[in-house]
């Protein structure tokens, strides 16, 4: 996504396209089943091309559509999160991932089809395709199983705890601690937490 963002902006003039959307999201349905989504984006055109008044620019209906698109998309993210709990969609298969980035790729031979560096980037994947679904079958879709497992397993204030290796050595530390029973901060006597309280409210 961030590699077509970059694209499709010039002097920081919008170039997005319903057209363009669609090719993005068949990028996403490449490890993700986007099924749906796509089925969606192919109805927004066909109602676009005989809904819409011939007096409307093509661009402020592209602009429409896609802007209709995302607040559904971020709706049935909602959905997902409320019914099943989790805001993820259900990865494809590994037979399905390979068979999906080789329609892409077939796609990618035809000129302009695809933003450049996107292209690369599918290659990229092609090339090292075992790097990208080695944990597919423990539902990780990652070169790194461990960063895959914790962000599958993880809420989002407990991922950025392991963001810097120090934070992650404290959590270990504390971890460790707790396992023999042991606080990291000392008891105080009675009449010194009094104390500081009355010192607090003072202020």
């Amino acid at each position: 996504m961030d590699k077509y963002n970059k694209k499709m902006k010039f002097l920081n003039k919008n170039l997005w396209t319903l057209e363009h959307y669609k090719r993005m999201y068949m990028i996403f349905n490449i490890f993700y089943d986007r099924f749906e989504d796509l089925l969606f984006l192919e109805d927004l055109t066909f109602k676009q091309d005989f809904n819409f008044v011939t007096s409307v620019s093509t661009e402020d209906i592209d602009k429409y559509s896609i802007k209709f698109a995302r607040k559904q998309f971020h709706e049935n993210k909602l959905i997902r999160e409320r019914k099943y709990g989790f805001k993820r969609l259900k990865h494809n298969s590994k037979e399905q991932i390979e068979k999906n980035l080789d329609e892409i790729l077939e796609l990618c031979k035809i000129p302009n089809y695809f933003p450049l560096t996107v292209v690369r980037q599918l290659r990229k994947i092609k090339k090292n395709f075992s790097d990208y679904t080695g944990g597919i079958n423990e539902g990780i879709l990652t070169n790194n199983r461990v960063e895959g497992l914790f962000g599958s397993t993880l809420k989002k204030f407990q991922k950025k705890t392991f963001n810097v290796i120090s934070h992650f050595r404290a959590f270990l530390k504390l971890k460790k601690l707790r396992k023999k029973g042991l606080s990291l901060l000392k008891k105080s006597p009675p009449d010194k937490y009094l104390f500081a309280q009355m010192f607090i409210l003072a202020f």
